[in-house]
């Protein structure tokens, strides 16, 4: 915006736009400046409403007569404020579901333990002598990131971490040490858990429980890509009780089984109020506007 207002950018010239996780933009209260963005650039280039008019501005294009412009949107989740966002800006959009839309991803067997804190680093433990690396941990602090590694490597693990605490070349060297088996693990928060693609992450761990369910499925979602089978555990305490529901209920959705610990816990009978309902958020979508 700052580059826009002093004219050291203009986007007179833009013809395609691409918006990657736009719901995270949403989320984190940038909509206005989102909507600031794309009102600079020109309207005279989006085709019209009318499909007829529309298909004779296709051939134009086609023929190079005219560049049109292109938007197409990016998001794991379509939000009611995504939805007015694609109506305002695409044209005669096509909408592209990777995935079975409500439904979370068949191909990761997904384990769900109820444990006391206490118990969590042994717990860890037996499973990281079960599985061969890569594996991704996830935590909820960065302070937490940074004593689990601190105890893993005693352990004799190679560990990387990854948090907002990190500089931007930290985060890169650790990514490229993990990718290239330099690391057997990684541990991060959920800046991990987004727009990141590590191939053949065999064990997928939540050390801490996600605060949302939304979050629990992004976690989840780095094993088992591109076909392959992959595997999660994720840690739950009693002061995990706010997800108990929509975990349980994201679980019986997906086919899953449910501990018997959740699914006869009293927080896991009664959603809690004043929360909104992601229980069964969908896979990647794709607004394309042709």
């Amino acid at each position: 915006m700052d580059d826009l207002e002093n004219r050291f950018t203009i986007l007179n010239q833009c013809h395609y736009v691409v918006l990657d996780e736009a719901d995270t933009m949403i989320k984190e209260n940038h909509e206005e400046t989102l909507n600031k963005i794309l009102d600079c650039i020109p309207q005279t280039n989006l085709k019209s409403e009318d499909e007829s008019l529309a298909e004779l501005q296709e051939q134009e294009c086609k023929q190079g007569d005219k560049l049109y412009r292109i938007t197409m949107m990016f998001s794991a989740t379509l939000t009611p404020q995504l939805e007015k966002l694609a109506r305002k800006y695409l044209r005669c959009p096509s909408y592209i579901s990777i995935g079975e839309p409500g439904k979370g991803k068949k191909d990761i067997e997904q384990n769900v333990e109820l444990l006391s804190g206490s118990h969590k680093n042994e717990r860890l433990r037996n499973l990281l002598n079960q599985f061969k690396g890569p594996i991704l941990i996830f935590v909820n602090h960065k302070t937490t990131t940074e004593s689990l590694c601190k105890s893993l490597e005693k352990q004799g693990y190679k560990v990387g971490t990854m948090h907002g605490g990190k500089s931007q070349t930290h985060r890169e060297k650790a990514l490229e040490f993990f990718k290239n088996g330099k690391y057997d693990i990684l541990i991060g928060t959920n800046l991990v858990a987004r727009g990141i693609d590590i191939e053949g992450i065999t064990l997928v761990i939540n050390f801490d429980a996600p605060t949302s369910i939304d979050d629990y499925n992004h976690r989840i979602g780095r094993t088992g890509r591109a076909g392959k089978k992959g595997i999660s555990y994720t840690f739950l305490t009693n002061k995990d009780e706010d997800i108990f529901f929509d975990l349980k209920e994201y679980l019986e959705a997906n086919g899953q089984s449910v501990p018997s610990e959740l699914s006869q816990h009293p927080a896991a009978k009664i959603k809690r109020g004043g929360k909104e309902d992601n229980s069964v958020p969908r896979r990647k979508q794709v607004l394309y506007s042709t």
